[in-house]
């Protein structure tokens, strides 16, 4: 099926379909030849910040949700937003209710502390949280095997016939 979207002509970027009659979109400041296409996007295009907006295709209302957004991604379920923000020229990372407008104010309404990581804030700290190892030699070594193993198990042996194995 297609369905017409009421929304302006403009730069756009990601596309993420909540549920049926809901869209996240990110949208760009103009510039450039909206007509050249991803072939005229450089590397400094890819990670220009937007706006993050909604569109309730069943009443047309688009709502801005955020600014400074580089991507986003949903969740499987449709619950969850995960946003990459350019705040100030530091990335960061917030989880939010997928299209959901994040909060202002906490239930006392208190301004939020954007600093400071929480379900009110969206921030997650990745700061200790996820530690990657990598020793390129054995790594390297298990991706040989495998890819020997997967050749052995599907290639046709007259292919191979006169090829050292053992070695």
């Amino acid at each position: 099926r297609t369905y017409a979207v009421p929304v302006p002509a403009r730069r756009m970027g990601q596309l993420e379909v909540l549920y049926d009659d809901v869209l996240l979109y990110t949208a760009f400041p103009d510039g450039g030849d909206p007509t050249a296409g991803a072939a005229a996007e450089t590397d400094a295009e890819a990670e220009e910040a937007g706006a993050l907006i909604r569109v309730d295709l069943a009443s047309g209302r688009s709502t801005t949700l955020m600014e400074g957004v580089v991507e986003v991604a949903v969740s499987a379920d449709a619950g969850t937003m995960c946003v990459l923000l350019d705040e100030g020229g530091e990335r960061v990372l917030r989880a939010f209710e997928a299209g959901a407008k994040p909060p202002d104010e906490d239930e006392d309404e208190g301004e939020i502390d954007p600093d400071r990581p929480g379900d009110l804030s969206g921030l997650v700290d990745l700061d200790g949280r996820v530690v990657l190892e990598v020793d390129l030699r054995r790594e390297w070594a298990q991706m040989f095997h495998e890819a020997w193993a997967a050749t052995e198990a599907k290639v046709h042996p007259s292919v191979l016939e006169g090829v050292d194995m053992a070695a």
